[in-house]
């Protein structure tokens, strides 16, 4: 993506004369966020600049670099592909590369996976064809930029494939230190898509950031491989000197964390992240770094912090018109707002966040990934819920439901089957239901099978541990405290 560090000072000190050396201190300079350098090496390198495709397309990429992490996006996209046009002419493969490398970065943020997919994919097929480490190391870049796309195009089978294929490969480079991890955490990445595809949330929540940790075994277990992962070339990122990319690991660890229950531990590498997106004057990754930190406080029980954070995020997000994080963003703070009982500012965000879905989704549904499909749920959807989990171990009439959520009975009724595939009574059963899962799997719990019972409205034990049994796999019996050890756990699948 952008040269290794040891090229620096040879680049420097030994051909500062050369305008296209010059040209790619300036983008290694960038890329690590030292903007001021990069500036300064870029007004000496173009005050003199022959009139070679070679030359002009190397300050055209070191323009591009300094002008993403700036956030300029647009400019970047256009600097870049002016970049690669030229140095296709000179067959600078390596400088092309690093152009279409930039090309993805920028224009994935705006919707246009797919095309550039297709650039990753042909770029690809030409490295294939030469021989020689410099070859699998192209492969290795192209592959990475791949599973990327797999992952926001939601087609996580391919990418897991083709992610494995880049580790794989990336292991035997002699730039395993610099390649390993950019893998590695594309792999990763779609381990956590694939576990967040698989919660038992999943279609009640639009967004990863929105889900609650789970115990299901197949997240858990995504989520395992992808840490184990992320672990295991943390090391070799340290040891390359690259600040943003242990950064970025350490907080995609963090996100990980979250999911599997512990919000708490994932903060200082998610604040982390948030300072090094600072130094480098990046606008985009600070905002992203402090909507994972809001979600992690979303989690943990502590709202205002993420309201804070979240509402900070969106300030950002705004003036960058970054789609793809305003949505999210949106739909948390309604979130965030609906617990706290504002909801006339819960409404605004959730208006904003389906106005701005529909935007960015409309060609979602001819998405051949039926994770693609997510389909924009009704505010009062949420209401109705929200009443719902506050009136346990009760159920609320159709008629109370109506009137809190503000919508007739008919239309809250259909919400539910079409986005919940059950009524709104099933769903308050099946809350209960979890709610004894989650007290009898807890082995610290003092109350015992019948007490669990009683305060959740189940007046029937024999009903109770027939429907128990259907839903999780095991009785209640196997959750006592005198129970084997190793027979606590039970899928949540089929719970809520």
């Amino acid at each position: 993506m952008s040269p290794d560090g040891q090229m620096f000072p040879r680049m420097v000190d030994d051909v500062m004369s050369d305008a296209a050396a010059l040209a790619r201190a300036a983008e290694f300079a960038a890329f690590n966020g030292q903007l001021e350098d990069a500036q300064q090496l870029l007004e000496r390198c173009t005050d003199s600049l022959p009139q070679e495709p070679a030359a002009e397309g190397a300050v055209a990429l070191a323009r591009a670099e300094l002008a993403f992490q700036r956030s300029n996006y647009a400019e970047a996209a256009a600097l870049a592909d002016r970049a690669a046009t030229r140095l296709l002419l000179v067959g600078d493969a390596e400088g092309e590369l690093r152009a279409l490398e930039l090309h993805p970065r920028v224009w994935a943020r705006h919707g246009e996976e797919e095309r550039v997919q297709r650039r990753c994919e042909q770029l690809l097929e030409r490295w294939r064809a030469r021989t020689g480490n410099e070859a699998v190391e192209g492969q290795v870049r192209c592959l990475t930029l791949i599973t990327f796309m797999h992952a926001r195009r939601f087609r996580y089978e391919d990418g897991i494939a083709t992610g494995s294929l880049a580790v794989r490969l990336a292991r035997d480079t002699a730039r395993m230190h610099s390649l390993l991890p950019r893998a590695a955490n594309a792999l990763a990445g779609l381990h956590f898509a694939k576990a967040c595809a698989l919660h038992p949330a999943t279609g009640w929540a639009s967004h990863i950031t929105s889900l609650a940790p789970t115990d299901h075994p197949d997240v858990l277990e995504h989520c395992r491989v992808a840490m184990a992962l992320l672990g295991e070339v943390r090391p070799y990122s340290k040891a390359g000197g690259n600040q943003y990319q242990d950064a970025l690991i350490g907080s995609n660890m963090g996100q990980l964390q979250v999911l599997m229950g512990a919000p708490d531990a994932a903060l200082p590498d998610m604040q982390r992240f948030l300072d090094v997106s600072r130094q480098r004057q990046n606008r985009y990754m600070e905002a992203d770094a402090l909507q994972a930190i809001g979600w992690a406080h979303l989690v943990g029980g502590r709202l205002p912090d993420a309201q804070a954070a979240l509402m900070h995020a969106l300030g950002i997000a705004a003036s960058l018109q970054a789609a793809p994080l305003l949505i999210t963003i949106h739909y948390d703070l309604s979130t965030i707002l609906e617990r706290a009982g504002e909801v006339a500012r819960a409404l605004h965000h959730y208006r904003e966040y389906a106005r701005l879905w529909r935007r960015a989704h409309q060609q979602l549904a001819a998405q051949p990934s039926p994770h693609a499909r997510r389909r924009l749920e009704p505010f009062y959807l949420k209401r109705a819920e929200a009443l719902i989990r506050a009136s346990l171990p009760h159920s609320p009439s159709a008629e109370e439901i109506a009137q809190h959520s503000g919508a007739s009975i008919r239309a809250v009724q259909l919400a539910f089957r079409e986005y919940r595939g059950m009524t709104p009574h099933k769903y308050s059963l099946a809350l209960r239901y979890q709610a004894a899962h989650d007290a009898l799997a807890s082995r610290q719990e003092a109350r015992g099978i019948g007490q669990i019972c009683s305060e959740l409205g189940f007046d029937d034990p024999s009903r109770f541990a027939r429907e128990f049994r259907k839903r999780f796999g095991l009785l209640p019996s196997a959750f006592s405290r005198d129970a084997e050890p190793g027979r606590n756990r039970a899928s949540a699948a089929g719970g809520v």
